[in-house]
């Protein structure tokens, strides 16, 4: 029998609770859990045995240990791998080993998530961690890959969409989303991106004149990245300032930056550029066809 027990039953001498119905509702599988937790002359716990997950791949782990442990600035998989230090005073999840593999290795599954369930999580983020809502805290929080977080849009757009930020201008949104994805997201070059920081903390506000050579060939590679084309702009310095015009994705541009470059594990030291290109000056990029090949010497 099912949703018998659940709610609206008093019996405090109950000190064993085992849970054999899967449930996605956490205000479900918290009434059922509250049926152990009243108290009585000479009950001094209650023991929990929860033989759901064991049956169902599919079942939310994540939710279920964030529902005990309560507000915390650390993920789950970090309070599961630590054993669960922040659970109210006086409880304990012991854990055998081969469980907390199966469980940690649940919640490490789950990060393919779709649309729908990212808004979830960007709307629920602030009633499970005091930390603010940002691309690299929400990240970490989740242990959720930026290749999952842009699958389908950028970090700024979701978070609207999930109501945790005003609405703003879609002005270059396509463009930086797509450099972001399927650019930035694949490459690992501490010297470019270091470049590209530099310029999106200034809102890409550029003198082309005061950058050396090798700053204007990382220009155009950031153009080519950006726009897809070699058109559309009368100087290399005006397509550089177009793409700060946004400044809510601009601060994205940040973000983003600055977690690949903390993800970066070894040392540019000497780089040399190889560069075949076409075109009529170097701040005139109207009619410039541009191919850069980096060689990394070690």
């Amino acid at each position: 029998m099912v949703d018998i027990f659940n709610e609206g039953i008093d019996m405090p001498d109950i000190d064993t609770v085992l849970f054999l119905r899967p449930t996605e509702s956490l205000t479900v599988f918290l009434q059922q859990l509250g049926r152990g937790l009243r108290l009585a002359d000479g009950k001094d716990c209650l023991t929990v045995m929860d033989f759901v997950g064991n049956s169902r791949p599919e079942y939310d782990f994540e939710k279920k240990f964030r529902a005990l442990v309560g507000k915390t600035n650390t993920s789950i998989q970090k309070e599961i791998e630590h054993d669960l230090p922040h659970l109210p005073l006086g409880c304990s999840i012991v854990l055998e080993k081969k469980v907390k593999e199966f469980i940690l290795d649940n919640i490490r599954k789950a990060t393919s998530l779709n649309k729908n369930q990212l808004l979830n999580k960007i709307r629920n983020y602030k009633h499970q961690t005091s930390l603010p809502l940002t691309l690299k805290n929400f990240s970490e929080f989740y242990n959720i890959p930026l290749q999952i977080i842009y699958k389908n849009e950028n970090w700024k757009r979701l978070c609207a969409q999930a109501e945790q930020l005003e609405d703003y201008t879609i002005l270059n949104e396509k463009e930086i989303f797509r450099a972001i994805s399927k650019k930035w997201l694949s490459c690992n070059s501490n010297y470019y991106f270091q470049f590209i920081l530099s310029l999106a903390k200034k809102n890409f506000d550029i003198s082309i004149n005061k950058l050396d050579e090798k700053q204007k060939i990382m220009c155009l590679m950031l153009h080519y990245d950006i726009w897809q084309t070699f058109g559309g702009f009368d100087s290399l310095e005006d397509s550089i300032k177009a793409i700060g015009r946004n400044k809510v994705l601009n601060d994205e541009i940040v973000a983003v930056l600055e977690i690949l470059i903390d993800k970066i594990d070894f040392i540019e030291k000497k780089l040399s550029y190889h560069i075949y290109s076409r075109y009529k000056s170097m701040g005139d990029i109207r009619e410039t066809k541009f191919i850069c090949i980096w060689r990394l010497h070690i």
